[in-house]
This record gives C-alpha cells, structure tokens and sequence, in this order.
C-alpha cells in the first residue's frame, strides 16, 4: 500500500503540514529557541515543544472550538501527567503572517511566566 493510500490514524497524522502550524514553528524558531515538533508525551503529541523551558504550544484550527473542553481536559491531564503547561494559539490568532506577529508577546509572556518557576516546584 502507497503512503497516499494508508488510511490516516492519530498515530500517523500530522498537524505539521496546516499553515497556521508552520507559522507557530516559525514563530518560535525566531525566537532562536530549539523547537521539536510533534513531541510525544504520552499519550499525546504536542504541536510544538521548546525543550529549554518545558512547555507546549498549540496551533489550534477551526475545529478546535468544538473540541474545547476536550482540548482542556488534555492540557490539564498534561500538567498532571509531565508538568507541561500549554499555550493554545487558534486559526485566527495565527491565520496571517501580521497576526501570527501580534502573538510574539503573548507567546514570549507564556514562556517567561513558566521559565521562572522551576520544574520541580510547578
């Protein structure tokens, strides 16, 4: 079976090929930051991963407002779980170079929050 063939499953989906993904990796990568994508935490996959300070970004898009208090539940489970705290950036927050530009100082007071609290006291 071709890779265009093989259905897709949570396990091989991507969320690395939406634009609004792409512009938060690129976002955090101008930061200068080191930025893993798709980073397993079992027994989930965050968008975005800046190892140097523990935390999690997520490009969220248009069906994500029905998935809200599901979405919730996921973060707060990986708090409980891994002590990662998550930001959550939706489709119109990152749906335009200019906007995805506004969020630089929401992203860079997300991580300055949680860089000062050592992991071990979150």
């Amino acid at each position: 079976m071709s890779r265009r063939q093989r259905p897709i499953t949570p396990e091989t989906q991507s969320t690395t090929a939406t634009r609004i993904h792409r512009r938060l990796t690129a976002l955090c990568k101008s930061f200068g930051f080191t930025v893993l994508e798709e980073k397993q935490f079992a027994p989930y996959t965050v968008d975005v991963y800046l190892p140097e300070f523990h935390v999690a970004l997520e490009a969220d898009g248009p069906g994500h407002g029905l998935r809200r208090r599901k979405d919730q539940e996921r973060d707060e489970k990986l708090w409980q779980e891994h002590q990662l705290p998550v930001i959550r950036l939706d489709h119109k927050q990152l749906g335009s170079n200019q906007a995805t530009e506004r969020q630089r100082p929401t992203v860079l007071a997300f991580i300055e929050e949680w860089a000062e609290i050592p992991r071990a006291e979150r």
